[in-house]
């Protein structure tokens, strides 16, 4: 699993340009040791000694972390990309004498969106079903009923409506007024709570990766811990063919309206038409945004318990373990109407009592509002931003430390291919030719050779490093990977 986020950039100034601004960055990170691929690297693109990639995207700085194996790392290098970008812009203020600032949020006010996207490995088969599927399958179905009730939990708030369609004070979502469709291959308008893109950057014989472009960036920890746990979950229990004989509720209007329609429900009061396929026919019936999750969490939390002896690792079992620990504590106290128990646990729940402390304080604009809950509280700047002083006034709840978080910006997932790809890289810096994700290419003299992860993960680390450091040559070490993978 990993996130593709895509950071707001402002400069105070003429110049440098905010594509510029980019440009300069990244020719930084090449010249640090950061900056893992300095051959192969272009000025727009730079893959990073944590297994990452930062690179120009539609005038946008982005951070892919690498390939994790579980939520607590997604946590872990997620959070790492904002020191990377902020740490970056800082430098390059300093060089071209301006000011920039970065953000981290999915929506700037003024009807413009940026995606903070994730990619899951999933089954060839799932990977099929969820991108061709009929609508109304139970599968798809069950699925965008899913991605729309979870931002009840991770959803990154946000004031008001760029829409003149669907006024509202605030919402859940930063996202939700941006997904207009159902299912398409676009990013950049007409955006489906179901992206169809097949570029498993894998052997697409043995996995498929799912990108979901209908998520809010978070700055809370527990909250990108329950958007990576709970998803990665829901789809290994739809891989198992888990909910077959379980009759969860599903909507029974088209989801990418009720995304919005949910994300305006703060005080989690309406009662939405939903179906079941069940034993006695198709049936229609209300419930509360809170009882839809609910039957969803005690579902995965059933399944959790069903398949933890298959986890490879403690590590990520734990990740899981924590993950509806923290889903479960949310739920009860958005029932019981203690909201404030979720302060620096649910971005969306946070903004909204920082938004009515603000108000309380007497009569702001609009624009006033927008600029301190929004602007403020998405500052990457640690001197500067409103969730970095709730940190060091310990008001949220951490999942991981600031070590792990400083340790993740430059060294990679200690599992999976993203740590076998930096080692190729720093054992070959003045060979490489070609960086992905799922290939390198390496050059001697006039020869190239490729060395291909055919999966983000089910590497032997004890045989690759043998094989690594025994190899004096490109060549070398393309006959021994090839031996391994025979």
């Amino acid at each position: 699993m990993g996130t593709e986020t895509e950071y707001n950039i402002y400069i105070d100034g003429i110049n440098p340009s905010a594509s510029d601004a980019i440009n300069l960055m990244i020719n930084v990170l090449r010249g640090e040791p950061l900056g893992l691929d300095k051959r192969a690297a272009t000025p727009t693109r730079c893959f990073l000694s944590n297994g990452g990639l930062l690179y120009k995207d539609v005038g946008a700085p982005e951070y892919c972390t690498p390939e994790c194996p579980n939520p607590r790392d997604l946590v872990v290098f997620d959070k790492a990309g904002e020191q990377i970008v902020q740490d970056l812009a800082k430098k390059v203020s300093v060089l071209s004498n301006c000011k920039i600032s970065i953000y981290k949020k999915c929506s700037d006010g003024f009807g413009n969106t940026s995606g903070c996207h994730e990619n899951y490995s999933v089954d060839p088969t799932l990977f099929s079903t969820l991108t061709s599927g009929r609508p109304d399958s139970p599968a798809v179905a069950l699925w965008t009923t899913f991605l729309a009730i979870r931002q009840v939990l991770v959803g990154g708030g946000k004031v008001g409506s760029e829409f003149n369609d669907m006024p509202c004070p605030f919402q859940m979502s930063q996202r939700a007024d941006f997904i207009v469709a159902f299912r398409n291959n676009k990013t950049l308008e007409d955006r489906p709570i179901i992206q169809t893109r097949d570029e498993a950057l894998a052997n697409g014989n043995l996995v498929k990766r799912l990108h979901i472009i209908c998520g809010d960036a978070n700055l809370c920890e527990p909250a990108i811990l329950m958007k990576s746990g709970l998803t990665s979950l829901m789809l290994m229990a739809m891989e198992d063919d888990y909910f077959r004989e379980r009759s969860l509720p599903v909507f029974a209007r088209k989801v990418p309206q009720m995304l919005r329609v949910i994300s305006r429900d703060v005080n989690l009061e309406g009662a939405y038409d939903m179906t079941a396929v069940d034993h006695n026919g198709r049936s229609i019936f209300q419930l509360t945004a809170l009882e839809i999750l609910g039957q969803y969490l005690s579902a995965l939390n059933e399944y959790l318990n069903e398949v933890r002896d298959q986890f490879e690792t403690v590590e990520n079992r734990g990740a899981y373990d924590q993950t509806m620990e923290i889903s479960f504590f949310s739920l009860n106290n958005l029932v019981n109407r203690q909201r404030s128990s979720l302060f620096g646990i649910c971005d969306w729940v946070t903004k909204l009592i920082l938004a009515e402390r603000f108000l309380k304080r007497g009569a702001r604009s609009d624009e006033d509002l927008r600029s301190y809950v929004d602007m403020g509280y998405a500052n990457t700047d640690q001197n500067s931003s409103i969730y970095a002083e709730l940190v060091r006034r310990g008001l949220v709840k951490r999942v991981v430390s600031d070590e792990d978080i400083a340790r993740a910006t430059n060294i990679p997932p200690s599992r999976g291919r993203a740590p076998q790809r930096v080692k190729i890289m720093h054992k070959f810096p003045d060979n490489i030719k070609y960086v992905n994700w799922d290939k390198i290419t390496l050059v001697q003299s006039d020869q190239e050779f490729s060395i291909e992860f055919d999966t983000p993960f089910g590497y032997n680390e004890q045989r690759l490093d043998e094989a690594l450091g025994s190899a004096r040559t490109p060549e070398e070490f393309s006959r021994a990977w090839k031996s391994l993978a025979e």
